[in-house]
């Protein structure tokens, strides 16, 4: 407990201390944290000397307070002499008080517990005199309404007498049994109720049985007045619902057991549609005359309308659900999905008929909510609807994989037939006798699930076809390693799994690579269109608002189709480069066909030209009307860059070989005519070696003539043109020199 600073100050310690003496007074003064905190600022051999230090002030501090108040203390038991005696004297009238107080006190507990006693001796008094004004009240109720009912003296059979003024007499009745309901129902378990209640049941027989009398009647003769007081008198009475199952069964259920039937279903012209058709016309044609008593629509105004009735929701639609249920279940069958659908649509147009028969908003919500519209709902079974349509659709597309590389023979936007079945069966999703709002999420998660299967499987040609031949030629093109020479000379066991996919996998060809690029580009071309022109307007329809997110997630699958496009690029690039680079061996020939052969001076290129690009040709001619321009764009400029390049490495190798020859033959000559004829001059002419380097350049201008007939220029072309200075600069260097 900290001390009070106002009634003692604490001596100044020295300022060398590593704590503050104003920690000792703070109220939440805790020990360990004081330790812990001083302990991180010193040691603790040096905190426990300034503690020391500040014991020792302290006490000094002590010491001299007691010397300051000595006297006091010392006069302190002096001043206390006489105490006792004064205390013993307050303590006697103060006893007698407390005496007084308690006697008191005791009192006022006793008249509370009087009080109280009486008071619910009162209340029970006044719940009796209550009760039996009740039964007074029950017995005057029932004797009065046997007075008006003239059932008085008869024996227990329900009999009444309804006089002239039956709605007037039944009118006065329902008044006092509304009132003898609320006093039986405060009455329960007494004797005299138990008593009354054989007489109070006739009554209520009676009661119900002109109540229905005088409904039926007031139907049959079109007595709006006598209606309105008959429905007046069924609220009056709480019975409302008695009203509604009243118009059920004497009005609604024979219409209904003469329409809904298999019978008429099958004999009427319009099926299904013209069996609703038909429910849905009693409203306006039966119910008039109800409405017009609860709503108001005959009379002109609303001073005359009964509320608290809805005769379109709790007589007509639950009638027909259960009719519906009852006498043609088949149209609920889900075994035919073309005959559900046609159904489902059917039955949903008519419940939104049925819905605007309902007069008010507040009537179409509780006909929603009513539990025989849940019930007709789930009578509908959609997931396994979608189970045999997921079915159709995905399987479709399943089978397709086992030959997808068939070409399609009707006529179609696309080649495959694969790619023609992903795109039916997307169709499929959507078409109008497929697909149902209710279950859009399904099928848009259907139209995901086939686009990614297609994407999966394009992914798996990508990987096992394309990624592995690019490998394989690779492998075919670099020098073998240590590792791999023992399995190519055969001294250790080839890979069984890679004998078996030698054995049994089809290499794809560029004539389907192609086709799948196209059919691709394609796909991705009609999606756009495709989500705004047809599955937007659905969704907007299932009432979907963030249309965006759809739309992202359609080009999220886009996006894994189009990787497929620069995997196609580079094999196509690198299968038609090899066809032709090995014609541009011929340019290693020319040497030879010009060495110590006297031939002429050249005029044409070399044959080896025009066979370089055959292979680049037959694939033009073959798939140019297939390809995108685009794509067909990038393939043959990547083509050409790469036979280009080839070309330049294996003219830059001639170039350097025929130099080489030439400066060796040159040194040779030069010995021989400086033993023989020093003075003799060169033979005129073009040398053997001017004659290849000539070749040459007209070999690479016609190979740059050839990039024109695949729409592309030479001069664009920067190995190319590096190629073509090449060879002249090797000419003319030739020229300079002689």
């Amino acid at each position: 407990m900290a001390l009070d600073s106002k009634l003692f100050t604490f001596p100044e310690p020295p300022t060398t201390l590593c704590f503050d003496k104003t920690e000792f007074n703070k109220d939440d003064f805790n020990v360990e944290e004081f330790v812990a905190g001083c302990c991180r600022k010193v040691h603790l051999e040096d905190f426990r000397a300034d503690l020391m230090i500040y014991l020792k002030t302290l006490k000094t501090a002590m010491v001299e307070l007691i010397n300051e108040d000595y006297a006091d203390f010392v006069s302190l038991s002096t001043n206390l002499v006489g105490m006792d005696k004064a205390i013993d004297k307050l303590s006697i009238p103060l006893g007698q008080l407390k005496e007084e107080v308690l006697n008191v006190r005791n009192l006022v507990e006793m008249n509370i517990q009087i009080l109280e006693s009486k008071t619910e001796k009162k209340k029970l008094i006044r719940d009796k005199k209550a009760t039996l004004q009740r039964l007074i009240d029950i017995n005057e109720s029932v004797e009065k309404m046997e007075k008006i009912l003239k059932l008085q003296g008869r024996d227990d059979r329900p009999v009444g007498h309804v006089s002239e003024s039956e709605d007037q007499i039944v009118e006065r009745v329902s008044s006092e049994f509304n009132k003898l309901q609320f006093n039986v129902s405060q009455c329960k378990g007494l004797r005299l109720v138990e008593q009354l209640r054989p007489r109070i049941q006739i009554i209520t027989t009676t009661l119900q049985q002109n109540l229905e009398k005088m409904f039926v009647d007031s139907l049959g003769n079109s007595d709006l007045d006598k209606l309105r007081g008959c429905l007046r008198t069924y609220t009056a009475i709480d019975k409302v619902q008695d009203a509604e199952d009243l118009f059920r069964k004497t009005a609604v259920k024979p219409y209904m057991d003469e329409v809904i039937t298999e019978t008429y279903l099958m004999n009427n012209k319009d099926g299904l549609e013209g069996m609703y058709s038909k429910v849905v016309e009693f409203v306006p044609k039966h119910c008039k005359l109800v409405r017009a008593a609860t709503m108001g629509d005959l009379s002109g105004g609303s001073s005359d309308v009964v509320r608290g009735y809805d005769f379109v929701v709790y007589s007509v639609w639950p009638e027909v659900v259960t009719a519906i249920e009852t006498k043609t279940p088949n149209i609920f069958a889900p075994g035919n999905p073309d005959t559900f659908h046609q159904r489902f649509v059917s039955s949903m147009e008519f419940l939104e008929r049925f819905e605007q028969q309902c007069a008010t908003q507040a009537s179409v919500k509780r006909l929603r909510q009513h539990s025989t519209y849940q019930t007709f709902i789930t009578k509908w079974s959609l997931p396994i609807y979608y189970q045999i349509r997921f079915q159709e659709i995905a399987g479709a597309l399943e089978v397709s994989f086992e030959s997808p590389f068939n070409v399609v023979q009707e006529t179609s936007v696309f080649k495959l037939h694969t790619t023609h079945t992903l795109w039916w069966c997307v169709n499929r999703c959507w078409e109008a006798d497929v697909f149902l709002t209710q279950l859009t999420h399904k099928f848009w998660k259907l139209t995901l699930q086939l686009i990614s299967r297609f994407s999966t499987w394009v992914s798996q040609i990508q990987h096992t076809e394309l990624d592995g031949a690019m490998a394989d030629r690779r492998t075919v093109a670099a020098p073998p390693t240590p590792e791999t020479a023992d399995t190519v000379q055969g001294n250790g066991p080839p890979d069984n799994d890679d004998v078996v996919q030698s054995a049994t996998a089809l290499p794809v060809t560029i004539s389907q690579l192609v086709n799948l690029t196209a059919d691709s580009l394609s796909l991705l071309n009609q999606m756009d269109s495709f989500f705004r022109d047809l599955i937007e307007p659905k969704l907007s329809a299932a009432g979907v608002s963030d249309i965006k997110t759809y739309s992202d997630c359609l080009s999220e699958s886009k996006q894994s189709i189009s990787q497929l496009f620069p995997a196609v690029e580079v094999y196509i690039t690198s299968d038609i480069s090899d066809q032709c680079v090995i014609n541009l061996k011929g340019a290693n020939d020319i040497p030879r066909l010009y060495r110590r052969t006297n031939r002429d001076t050249p005029t044409k290129p070399s044959a080896y030209v025009s066979n370089t690009v055959k292979p680049l040709s037959l694939f033009v001619d073959e798939h140019r009307a297939t390809l995108d321009d685009v794509i067909y764009l990038k393939i043959i400029t990547r083509i050409m860059q790469d036979l280009t390049n080839k070309y330049h490495t294996i003219i830059n190798d001639v170039l350097t070989s025929v130099k080489k020859m030439e400066d060796s033959l040159k040194r040779l000559k030069k010995t021989k005519k400086s033993s023989t004829n020093p003075g003799s001059a060169p033979a005129p002419g073009k040398s053997d070696d001017d004659k290849i380097r000539l070749q040459l350049l007209i070999d690479v201008q016609a190979f740059g003539e050839q990039f024109a007939n695949f729409g592309l220029d030479s001069s664009d072309v920067k190995v190319y043109c590096d190629l073509e200075e090449l060879v002249k600069s090797a000419i003319n260097n030739t020229q300079s020199t002689l």
